[in-house]
């Protein structure tokens, strides 16, 4: 398999999805539009049945504004892996992209509620 950028866009989305939602990239995990344990394909799935709030890993903080900020990260990623590679964005983009999610204002989630919710995920 040859590499490039545009591989690269692809499995820098894949690790976004991962932090994302918590899970591997490829599994055996069972459930309801998992397609094999395809992270890419379940997050296809579970967007096209409405079900972008089930997406997030529950670990990740629950204000409005961090939920905004994750579903941008989000679309980011959705991006980053589509099947067509000349469809992808460049990692300039993708850069640009991820530098708006964070200049969305921090909501009421201070630094140790987060911690706090993270470690009694």
């Amino acid at each position: 398999m040859k590499s490039s950028t545009k591989g690269d866009v692809y499995s820098f989305g894949v690790v976004m999805l991962e932090l994302l939602t918590g899970r591997p990239p490829t599994g055996q995990e069972e459930g309801e539009g998992e397609e094999g344990g395809n992270l890419v394909g379940w997050m296809r799935w579970m967007m096209a049945h409405g079900k972008e709030e089930e997406v997030f890993d529950p670990c990740l903080p629950d204000s409005s504004v961090w939920r905004e900020q994750m579903a941008r990260v989000l679309a980011i990623a959705r991006d980053c892996t589509v099947d067509e590679p000349w469809k992808r964005p460049t990692m300039l983009e993708v850069m640009k992209g991820l530098k708006m999610a964070e200049t969305i204002e921090c909501g009421p989630v201070s630094c140790d509620s987060h911690q706090e919710h993270v470690m009694h995920c």
